[in-house]
């Protein structure tokens, strides 16, 4: 065989070769990463090899880290050719958008609000071009951010005129009834801010393109850039699960619970009131009313401490009973006040993490912090002989015990009368401390030794 033909047959083959390799579906174990599964999804033309088997636009979700920063864009369909110079009669214009004005009533999660149009009729709005992690999906745990977002379209929006645009490329409602729109305050696209903070990632439905893609599209890739909101806490894996350590396969189910119940308390004390709201069930949260008038109550809490818990079991549930000791900053002193409450918390599963079913709370000691203002007593008059000032006096004692903070015996110059609820435990605390009784109240540096004789 002459030379040249020799080496036009072997450059034959191995084109051959290599046509046939390339033309092998590829599956998610030939990669080593959901990023190097990214990289070869996003330069192909569709998904030939089904590697986005939900059709979000992210391959082989399952494989592990690095993972790719954004999912693949969907292309724009090309330009039909001009119907004039073709022939063809232009198809009718598609439908204008909708504008609709109304009140957003209530934030469901960070993609969804519900609201009351002008005419007084009421529906749940799909915001259209993000998605967020779920927060309130049946059947899923919480997933990374998931509180964060819902808390931020929350003061974006709640109780807010807003107004609605629909979309002539997408549906006006999609498979659960609700109305997509773009959802816009004072001119904001709370959509568009969501992407911006991190919080949400650009969402395509059914590789359909909407009118607001491309600001979207950029305001993804600088939040992912600049590490914002999920993209650094969840590692840009919006669902991965907001796990704080509640799984039950982690210790035993009483311990798991009884962390559920401290952790939820923690979280209180760091003011992350939207990730302890997250804890409790719909139906909790529903009883406890609107989550700005749950989350004003801990206006003046300097902090909780859970000083004891206990765990039992009953119908499949974790009963978690609780001592728990909070502290106020009273309006009108500044002062501390120290009050004990005792709580039952019901916890039940949801997959293989706990979630509040109920709860009940009911104060057993210590003093009555004033909320507000209002509560104060008007200043002047009086002279003052050593009380607290200022703040009026409590109506069980006699003489004036000031009526803005927990006490101690030591504190105080008794004897005291107690006249009513023994608020501050003064009696208990007599006893306690080895003070002395003379009828009710405290005596002040008078002590008895454990045979009941008074010592010096």
């Amino acid at each position: 065989m002459p030379k040249r033909a020799f080496v036009g047959l072997a450059v034959g083959i191995i084109a051959f070769l290599s046509t046939t390799g390339a033309a092998q579906a590829a599956n998610c174990s030939d990669f080593s990463s959901q990023r190097a599964a990214q990289n070869y999804y996003n330069a192909q033309a569709g998904d030939p090899d089904g590697l986005d088997a939900d059709g979000d636009g992210w391959a082989c979700e399952s494989l592990p880290g690095p993972r790719a920063l954004s999912p693949k864009r969907a292309t724009a369909p090309p330009a039909p050719a001009d119907p004039v110079a073709a022939g063809i009669p232009p198809p009718d214009p598609p439908p204008a958008a909708t504008v609709l004005s109304a009140i957003v009533l209530e934030v469901v999660d960070g993609d969804t609000v519900k609201v009351e149009l002008d005419d007084g009729a009421r529906a749940t709005v799909r915001l259209i071009g993000i998605d967020t992690p779920e927060s309130v999906q049946p059947g899923t745990p919480v997933e990374c951010q998931a509180l964060e977002a819902s808390e931020n379209l929350s003061a974006l929006v709640d109780g807010e005129a807003v107004t609605l645009t629909t979309d002539p490329t997408q549906d006006r409602q999609d498979r659960f009834g609700r109305l997509l729109a773009y959802v816009d305050r004072g001119g904001q696209d709370v959509g568009l801010a969501q992407i911006h903070a991190g919080l949400s990632w650009v969402y395509i439905y059914d590789n359909r393109p909407f009118q607001r893609l491309s600001v979207c599209q950029a305001a993804e890739d600088e939040a992912a850039a600049a590490e914002r909101g999920a993209w650094q806490a969840c590692d840009g894996n919006f669902h991965k699960p907001d796990g704080d350590g509640f799984a039950m396969q982690h210790g035993s189910r009483a311990e798991s619970a009884e962390r559920f119940v401290r952790h939820y308390h923690s979280l209180l004390n760091q003011r992350k009131y939207s990730s302890a709201w997250g804890r409790l069930s719909r139906q909790l949260r529903r009883e406890l009313g609107a989550y700005q008038g749950w989350r004003a109550g801990f206006r003046r809490t300097l902090g909780t401490r859970v000083n004891e818990a206990t765990v039992s079991f009953a119908a499949g549930k974790a009963v978690v009973r609780v001592a728990i000791r909070a502290r106020n900053r009273d309006a009108c002193s500044g002062r501390t006040v120290r009050q004990y409450f005792r709580g039952r918390w019901v916890l039940a599963r949801r997959n293989n993490y706990w979630t509040a079913s109920s709860l009940s709370v009911r104060k057993v000691g210590g003093g009555r912090p004033r909320l507000s203002k209002s509560e104060c007593a008007p200043s002047g008059g009086g002279g003052g002989g050593g009380g607290g000032g200022g703040g009026g006096c409590h109506p069980s004692y006699s003489p004036c015990v000031p009526n803005n903070r927990d006490y101690d015996c030591g504190e105080l110059n008794g004897p005291f009368t107690v006249r009513g609820p023994d608020e501050y435990r003064l009696e208990r605390r007599q006893r306690r401390r080895g003070l002395r009784m003379i009828g009710a109240g405290c005596l002040r540096a008078t002590r008895v030794n454990p045979r009941g004789e008074e010592v010096a």
